[in-house]
């Protein structure tokens, strides 16, 4: 999950600056993100404009210090991720008994559109400033997590129900004895 939104979001660029909005960093966190995660403080202005101002942070060397730091952005990233799901579970959205699947599709379109938003309101299709929609994020995570052969970052054109594909996984075999399949050469249609 975590590495289908970093590459999606950035292509896992750690190093990103921002994007048109300010969102920052290989997971584009804005302020209310990081505000969340811990990282920038409660009392600093909601614009993303905010994140330029290291007093703004909670940090040492604030923004800076923050996208030269792969370590910190997951731990944000997983912070954000925690909250969203505290908001996801008090909105009666998921559960114990969520599975793998839905509960990453959640937490991306939560990813999006923000965990209180979704815990309300559900996967609705509202858009971010880039016109990308919560039910993208939804479908495609959830598809990465169950192991289909969707791409981070390729849109996702079918419903949620008609994109639940079972996870089949293969018994664990020792470490050393595992075989890794080799495609042969390519060979051109009509030819042996």
């Amino acid at each position: 999950y975590q590495e289908h939104i970093k590459f999606r979001e950035s292509s896992g660029n750690y190093k990103h600056p921002g994007n048109q909005f300010g969102f920052i960093g290989a997971y584009q966190m804005g302020t209310a993100a990081l505000q969340e995660a811990g990282y920038v403080k409660m009392s600093a202005p909601k614009s993303n404009s905010s994140l330029n101002n290291p007093d703004n942070w909670t940090i040492p060397g604030g923004k800076t210090t923050f996208l030269s730091n792969p370590q910190m952005q997951d731990d944000a990233f997983q912070k954000y991720t925690n909250k969203n799901h505290h908001y996801l579970t008090k909105g009666g959205k998921v559960n114990s008994s969520t599975p793998p699947g839905e509960m990453a599709g959640l937490l991306a379109a939560s990813h999006i559109a923000g965990g209180p938003w979704i815990a309300d309101h559900g996967v609705t299709g509202k858009a971010d400033g880039n016109g990308t929609k919560d039910s993208s994020y939804y479908a495609s995570a959830k598809m990465a997590v169950l192991g289909t052969t969707t791409k981070p970052g390729e849109e996702v054109t079918k419903s949620p129900q008609e994109n639940q594909v079972p996870l089949v996984l293969a018994p664990e075999a020792p470490v050393g004895s595992r075989e890794v399949y080799q495609p042969g050469p390519f060979t051109p249609a009509g030819k042996s």
